[in-house]
């Protein structure tokens, strides 16, 4: 089983450290400001260019300015399924075409309640009133970022020459041993799985609450941290599972079948860093500046002609 982490993580915090003696009037000028939350200073994310000063100024006498950096504020926290080298894959399958686990209450693994019908089945180890049915456990993301991501589940069969691997249900009224396996997932997707190919599903996951992310000040260090709001148990994230199905043909010879197929499934999360924004949005700015330009140019036309006027 392969399992690929997450390529990216970011997480810059701003410190503001102010020392002053003596009365006086503070100005700090910036692009975005530090809301106050529950007594506390907070922060939404703020975005800024690598490499770049961004400091605003101004002039004012007998005030002391205090420039401040706009940084970027990402977050980068993704829950991903982990499969230990000693267990048990959650998507091994048993191909049963006459039913004879549901007809011996599976005394073959020690007993257990087997789903009526099912002919391909997975060991289901959750909770669910089910040992063995035609759905594999599934496995769980859940992203914690500041962020959005996406979620590719990937999977491919091999060792399944002697298999008619098949993307329909409905199988042929023939002797051939067919078996329809795919991926499935809490969002409605089933992809079948390719004999010949690796197949795969393609979810974005939301980002975390707006104000799961909040700025608390430290007194103990003098420093602005960057952290959940709340318990982690108390934001509601998005989340997103995954597992396998599958059925086989019950008229068909399997007398002469003696194949061990094995099914990799391999999960991808990618940070989805910058979103483009749409046409309709792009559009919009561009007619609001030309717009800005016009109304410019009228009231420096106004101010011509009444110095003109005035002469």
């Amino acid at each position: 089983m392969n399992i690929r982490k997450i390529r990216n993580s970011l997480a810059i915090i701003v410190t503001l450290v102010i020392i002053a003696i003596g009365p006086m009037r503070v100005f700090a000028v910036e692009q975005n400001i530090l809301p106050v939350e529950n007594g506390e200073q907070t922060a939404d994310e703020k975005e800024s260019g690598e490499g770049e000063d961004n400091y605003q100024s101004t002039e004012a006498i007998g005030s002391i300015l205090l420039p401040t950096d706009t940084v970027e504020e990402n977050i980068i926290s993704v829950d991903l399924p982990t499969v230990k080298e000693d267990e048990d894959s959650p998507f091994d399958f048993i191909i049963d075409p006459q039913n004879l686990l549901f007809k011996t209450d599976a005394a073959v693994f020690g007993g257990g309640v087997v789903e009526e019908g099912a002919n391909l089945l997975f060991n289901n180890r959750t909770e669910g009133g089910v040992d063995f049915s035609k759905y594999s456990d599934r496995l769980g993301v859940t992203n914690r970022s500041t962020v959005p991501v996406m979620v590719t589940i990937s999977a491919k069969i091999t060792d399944a020459d002697d298999l008619q691997i098949v993307q329909d249900k409905d199988f042929a009224e023939d002797n051939l041993p067919y078996v329809y396996l795919a991926l499935v997932d809490d969002r409605g997707n089933e992809q079948p799985i390719s004999k010949d190919s690796e197949v795969s599903i393609n979810v974005k996951m939301e980002k975390a609450p707006k104000n799961a992310y909040v700025y608390t000040f430290d007194p103990e260090t003098g420093k602005y941290e960057y952290g959940l709001s709340v318990p982690s148990e108390d934001i509601v994230f998005d989340t997103y599972s995954f597992g396998l199905t599958g059925e086989c043909s019950s008229n068909a010879d399997w007398s002469n079948v003696a194949v061990h197929p094995k099914i990799t499934v391999t999960w991808d999360v990618e940070p989805i860093l910058m979103e483009q924004e749409s046409e309709e949005e792009d559009e919009q700015r561009i007619e609001e500046s030309q717009l800005t330009i016009e109304q410019s140019e009228d009231v420096a036309d106004e101010e011509i002609s009444s110095e003109d006027d005035g002469r």
